[in-house]
């Protein structure tokens, strides 16, 4: 089995453990000198469908922690999405070190016996052209720089009814561990659906909308 690495990111959505990103990225050099184009998965995907490609910890057989509910290419690459079963201490683990930006890379295992390459002496590259996917892992290591997960669900502004999950929805925010902290100390978790909830849930949206406008520019 041969394994590649990339790097990853996150964003919030609404349901706990649900991420998403790219688990490889066309036509840019790795640091193994490789070159996935555009097409080589696309026969694994085909045959082997979801079911087949499976999700571990570290690509160790003995780590699953969730299962991939989108694997197809685009443009950039191979988009995934998966979902972490947090029933499985390990996934909880990695929900957890993903959160904290520890845990940030993908990687991807494949057969290289199946796998069809060719080497561009000028660029000094190999080019893959198929590649037998066989599974995808998240690792502490990446070898990339382009392949992220941008996305991971956590709880919802309407969700939020203690100071813990305000401080979480902050910090996935993009506000600092001590800001968040700052605002949560002075707050007392209003009903929902009074109008101090909604309040609340306007200056998350607002604090998200800002970071993602500042992220942007």
């Amino acid at each position: 089995m041969e394994l590649r690495a990339f790097d990853l990111e996150f964003r919030t959505e609404d349901d706990e453990g649900i991420f998403e990103g790219h688990a490889a990225i066309f036509d840019k050099v790795n640091s193994h000198r490789e070159v996935i184009q555009k097409g080589a998965f696309k026969e694994a995907l085909s045959s082997r469908g979801m079911k087949g490609i499976k999700m571990f910890f570290g690509h160790d057989r003995n780590l699953p922690i969730g299962k991939w509910t989108e694997v197809r290419e685009d443009k950039k690459g191979l988009f995934v999405r998966g979902q972490l079963l947090l029933k499985l201490e390990k996934a909880s683990e990695a929900l957890l070190l993903m959160k904290e930006e520890i845990l940030d890379g993908l990687s991807i295992g494949f057969s290289p016996a199946k796998t069809i390459e060719a080497f561009d002496q000028e660029n000094n590259q190999f080019i893959l052209s198929k590649v037998d996917l066989r599974e995808i892992s998240l690792v502490m290591m990446p070898s990339a720089e382009d392949a992220l997960v941008t996305k991971v669900r956590d709880i919802s502004p309407e969700e939020l009814t203690t100071k813990i999950e305000l401080e979480k929805a902050l910090r996935n925010a993009g506000i600092s561990r001590a800001t968040s902290q700052y605002i949560v100390a002075g707050w007392t978790p209003p009903a929902l659906r009074n109008a101090e909830g909604a309040q609340l849930r306007d200056c998350i949206q607002q604090l998200r909308n800002s970071m993602s406008t500042a992220k942007g520019t």
